[in-house]
């Protein structure tokens, strides 16, 4: 498998078959997820924000079956870089960035994809301890066409951090104080000013 269906943001716990299937969230800081980053940006969705692609979990030998076999839909955000955050000032094929399109995939889709083919092909439930980013305002991130997203680099794409890695636009300033934080004395900090959020 590519590396990205190996880029779990979890694990697997055993619990009383009551319990079996729920998932758990382990709550993590912004200094937390910030560490775990290698960059930031300020991102404008696409036009066409979520792509699908249904990938197969037919076991070799055996004739396709959508209802005995469903297929696991895999998703794909698309993005356009408005700004880097960090690392600053942007070198070599990330300085390119600025202004294109990404491909971000979500931070457990390995997770999930593994859940799915547990149940599906050995008839187990397990429970995932995920781990993730909640502020005050990071839920109304989502719903925004301009927002921050922390994500680590996946061979030609890119994935959100952990889950729900992303900020609204209002907490620029904390993040790029906690950024010079985290990265002093090293200049790796946009010093530019925020973008317009019109």
């Amino acid at each position: 498998m590519r590396v990205f269906w190996a880029f779990w943001v979890g694990l697997f716990i055993v619990l009383p078959t009551a319990d079996a299937g729920r998932t758990y969230y382990r709550k993590v800081s912004l200094h937390n997820v910030l560490q775990s980053s290698d960059a930031v940006f300020v991102v404008e969705k696409a036009k066409l924000f979520v792509t699908t692609k249904d990938i197969s979990i037919t076991p070799k030998g055996k004739k396709p079956d959508p209802a005995k076999y469903p297929p696991f839909q895999a998703r794909t955000f698309h993005y356009k870089v408005i700004r880097q955050l960090y690392p600053y000032p942007p070198k070599g094929r990330r300085a390119r960035l600025i202004g294109k399109k990404i491909k971000v995939l979500p931070a457990s889709q390995g997770l999930w994809l593994r859940m799915h083919q547990l149940y599906y092909l050995e008839n187990t439930r397990k429970s995932p301890i995920i781990r993730d980013y909640r502020s005050a305002t990071s839920g109304k991130a989502w719903g925004q066409k301009r927002h921050i997203i922390f994500v680590r680099k996946l061979e030609e794409r890119w994935g959100l951090t952990l889950s729900g890695a992303y900020e609204t636009l209002d907490r620029l300033a904390a993040i790029k104080a906690a950024l010079h934080k985290l990265h002093a004395p090293s200049r790796a900090v946009s010093p530019e000013p925020p973008p317009s959020t019109r």
